[in-house]
């Protein structure tokens, strides 16, 4: 997955096994099909130093089947890698608990729709991220997460200021004086991406930003939400959110993106913010899919299952588990 960097690979992203790893190289037991370098067509400029492009290859567990009663998490992207929760399940995803990447995204003042930065301004507030909408920073990626990102973080906040007697020849003369207020903006949402056969998941799936922080009275930006990915033949779904953060008195980060793919039924949902792209397994992207399923070829995306059974992560002891950590 192409997770940070610039140009027309950015968020490219695919599924892949590994044949082997020699040295510093992956083999893959199949030809990608996508690219991942800085210009279109090409692989150039991959690693980690400066301005060259960021790329994660993440191990994907595949379940028979995984129940969620606790809360299911990973780490918070780097710069480098993390903030992306990523699974499969071969037969059903059940379960009442929570799958949060919440505030995993970009941090303050980045992302290609980090908020406005306000630091060297007198009271200001930093600007909300971008993603999906506006915040205070750009729009970027598709409705329908072909391409997946994280949201983009909050800008920092303005100068405060004190009066303090020291001013003057001898220092004896109140004046105004400001100072950085160290106010950051509240990370961007991460990313999650979930296939199963049946979906049944009465919990909470949620990506959101964070809110920006105040310090010394002033307020970094809230974050955006990040990308909520879910493809299922039957999908059931309680609460599902990828908002930005927001509180009084700070600038809001935009919405993220949630997009529903599935094959036989998809069961209205309960809750659901911002509204959610939908479309049958397979289909090409159109502005309003068809609600009457079609017969596809199309290789069904929830795995083989090879990790066997996961029933975990229950309420009572509220465990974590980071898959990509």
């Amino acid at each position: 997955m192409h997770l940070n960097g610039s140009g027309v690979n950015m968020g490219n992203f695919e599924f892949l096994k590994v044949g082997a790893l020699i040295g510093d190289t992956v083999y893959f037991k199949t030809s990608k099909t996508g690219w991942y370098g800085a210009n279109a067509g090409d692989d150039s400029n991959i690693g980690t130093g400066s301005g060259q492009q960021r790329i994660i290859i993440q191990r994907v567990p595949n379940y028979d089947n995984l129940t969620i009663d606790g809360t299911l998490t990973a780490s918070a992207f780097d710069g480098n890698k993390y903030g992306i929760l990523v699974f499969r399940v071969a037969g059903t995803l059940s379960g009442t608990g929570i799958i949060s990447t919440n505030g995993l995204g970009y941090g303050s003042d980045s992302g290609y729709g980090a908020g406005s930065y306000s630091g060297n301004l007198q009271w200001a507030t930093g600007g909300g991220g971008g993603y999906g909408t506006a915040g205070g920073g750009s729009v970027y990626g598709d409705q329908q997460l072909n391409k997946l990102f994280n949201g983009s973080g909050g800008g920092t906040g303005g100068k405060y200021s004190v009066r303090e007697k020291v001013c003057g020849p001898n220092s004896d003369r109140w004046c105004t004086l400001w100072f950085p207020s160290g106010a950051t903006g509240g990370r961007g949402g991460g990313a999650i991406y979930v296939a199963g056969n049946v979906i049944n998941f009465q919990g909470t799936l949620t990506a959101n930003g964070s809110n920006g922080n105040l310090v010394n009275g002033v307020y970094g930006g809230g974050g955006s939400g990040g990308s909520i990915r879910i493809e299922g033949a039957a999908v059931t779904l309680n609460v599902a959110s990828a908002a930005g953060g927001t509180v009084a008195g700070s600038a809001s980060g935009g919405y993220g993106r949630i997009a529903v793919y599935y094959y036989t039924s998809l069961a209205s949902i309960t809750d659901i913010t911002p509204q959610p792209y939908t479309a049958l397994l397979g289909q090409a992207p159109t502005a309003t899919p068809p609600s009457t399923p079609v017969n596809l070829e199309y290789q069904y995306p929830w795995g083989s299952g090879s990790d066997g059974n996961l029933t975990d992560l229950t309420t009572a002891h509220n465990r974590k588990m980071v898959f990509n950590k």
